[in-house]
């Protein structure tokens, strides 16, 4: 067998091999904050569906109470991205309008939920309350994708055997099969 000479010791060879595994593995995998995060938008809008430039939506996570704020632009579109899984509470506020608020919107990992609200003239210190959840629907991005409930990935067995593992036990399986066939015949 003929061997081809490169010049490079075998340490360099490795490093190098290493370096580029690294960087084709990093370049093929999400980053973990985008697997475990999610996005929303919205357009805040006055009663005439006239777009609510500057005014200031804050959305609270349920479990953690912790907050994201944003400010809609000149179309009165606000976004949040990087937002952590879980259920938040979204609340809108903007001069001469009575404050809005949204409960219950569940972020899902990879997906950007819309959340449209539609603001009433009043004071400040007036909220109105919308409760009830509606369906997700996004109309920002033409991606589809599933989520599974926690349960069903969860009770999913998890199989670790190698192949040669897998073909033992497939022998071994028939060998019991042909043992209790033959006593039974």
């Amino acid at each position: 067998m003929l061997k081809a000479s490169t010049g490079l010791s075998s340490k360099t060879r490795f490093w190098m091999a290493l370096t580029v595994g690294l960087l084709l593995g990093g370049a093929f995998t999400r980053p973990l904050a985008a697997q475990q995060s999610g996005n929303i938008t919205g357009v805040v809008s006055d009663p005439t569906s006239a777009a609510l430039p500057n005014a200031t939506a804050t959305l609270t996570n349920e479990e953690t109470h912790s907050l994201r704020t944003a400010t809609t632009d000149s179309t009165g579109t606000y976004r949040i991205d990087g937002v952590l899984v879980g259920t938040y509470d979204l609340r809108v506020e903007a001069t001469n309008f009575k404050a809005s608020t949204r409960n219950a919107i569940v972020i899902v990992p990879g997906q950007l939920v819309r959340v449209d609200v539609p603001m009433q003239v009043g004071g400040a210190s007036e909220t109105v309350n919308v409760s009830g959840e509606g369906a997700v629907l996004q109309t920002d991005s033409p991606a589809v994708t599933t989520s599974l409930p926690s349960i069903t990935y969860k009770e999913i067995p998890v199989v670790t055997m190698t192949r040669g593992a897998l073909i033992g036990e497939r022998a071994m399986t028939i060998a019991v099969e042909l043992v209790v066939h033959r006593e039974l015949a």
